[in-house]
């Protein structure tokens, strides 16, 4: 028998694409709060191109307009507003790509959040794909191909500041001395930092430099293989699993008919997963094989497969919402919040 009660979900709010403006971003919050959601999630881009309107984070292809501008917003200035409208769910980021931005000037901006928001911030940390982060990289001349390595050194560097006084770091990418940055988050020691990816080195940076783990686009299957990887390295460096936390990104289309649901969905899945170019599935996908990875279907449906991921270990959800308007928007939040997230509470 499942143990649901601690199963979380949160919404991804319209941070790019054809539904990304401020009126929609308050809506979603404030709408998301009101229907009892745990968390809304932010994606994080310093750049976003007219190539990219294609990645879809909320939305469909079928909301894109003619000559749309590219429009993106940025995380941590997103949240901190939406920290004063927004009094009692969470504020998570899925996934900051820290870079380009300063360890020091990034430490000082997310702890002023957590504490702006009164300890709600929850810190999703990647290190970008290539469809969406090699063009930034390339820009502010930052080796894309050593992201990783990038990554690896930012999160050590803020968890320094964030729990001394004094701080200093000496690595290949990052480097500082006698930093001294206040006021620290008011989460102790810090913010719960998830890591993201699926990759080998993304699971070796979830389980060494994690507080748990935040992959995309995954089957249940694909969880529970990679949490036990995560969990057998803790062991192997004397780390407890204990209270490490696992969200799952997924994209979701939900409707009373699934066919409905599949039909709002299908063009802009295939279209996304092509352009993510995900190893799991063939170069150009099907449909039936972009349902392994998302949650698409009526209530019942939906309910059964996120049933699937709790049992591989998920803790909560990051739901990316395909639909092609506002409207559509809530109505697939409704669906959720009155024929889902009812059966895991």
């Amino acid at each position: 028998m499942l143990n649901l009660s601690k199963t979380g979900f949160g919404i991804r709010l319209p941070m790019a694409g054809p539904l990304a403006n401020m009126a929609n971003l308050l809506q979603v919050a404030k709408t998301s709060e009101e229907m009892h959601y745990d968390i809304i999630w932010a994606s994080d881009h310093i750049m976003w191109t007219s190539k990219m309107i294609s990645h879809i984070g909320t939305g469909s292809l079928e909301a894109v307009k003619q000559d749309q501008d590219p429009d993106v917003f940025e995380s941590i200035t997103t949240l901190s507003y939406l920290a004063g409208v927004v009094k009692q769910i969470k504020l998570g980021i899925a996934v900051l790509v820290p870079v380009p931005r300063h360890p020091v000037v990034l430490a000082k901006q997310l702890a002023n959040l957590d504490i702006l928001s009164q300890g709600r911030l929850r810190l999703g940390i990647g290190i970008g794909s290539k469809g969406t982060s090699a063009e930034p990289f390339a820009a502010f001349k930052m080796p894309f191909n050593q992201r990783g390595k990038m990554v690896d050194e930012y999160i050590t560097s803020l968890k320094e500041i964030w729990t001394k006084k004094v701080s200093s770091f000496s690595g290949k990418f990052v480097n500082f001395e006698n930093v001294e940055v206040y006021p620290k988050p008011q989460q102790k020691p810090y913010p719960r930092i998830l890591t993201g990816g699926f990759s080998t080195a993304a699971i070796r940076r979830a389980a060494r430099l994690g507080d748990g783990w935040l992959p995309g686009f995954l089957t249940p299957d694909q969880v529970r293989d990679g949490l036990e990887k995560i969990k057998d390295t803790r062991n192997s460096l004397g780390l407890t699993s204990e209270g490490f936390h696992v969200s799952v990104s997924a994209f979701t289309s939900i409707a009373d008919d699934a066919k409905d649901a599949e039909k709002i969905a299908s063009r802009t899945i295939t279209s996304r997963l092509a352009s993510m170019g995900k190893e799991k599935l063939s170069v150009t996908p099907s449909f039936e094989e972009a349902k392994k990875i998302c949650l698409f279907g009526d209530p019942r449906e939906i309910t059964e497969r996120i049933g699937e991921y709790v049992d591989a270990g998920v803790d909560d959800f990051e739901l990316h919402l395909i639909c092609h308007n506002m409207d559509s928007f809530v109505e697939m939040m409704e669906l959720y919040a009155t024929k889902v997230i009812p059966s895991f509470k």
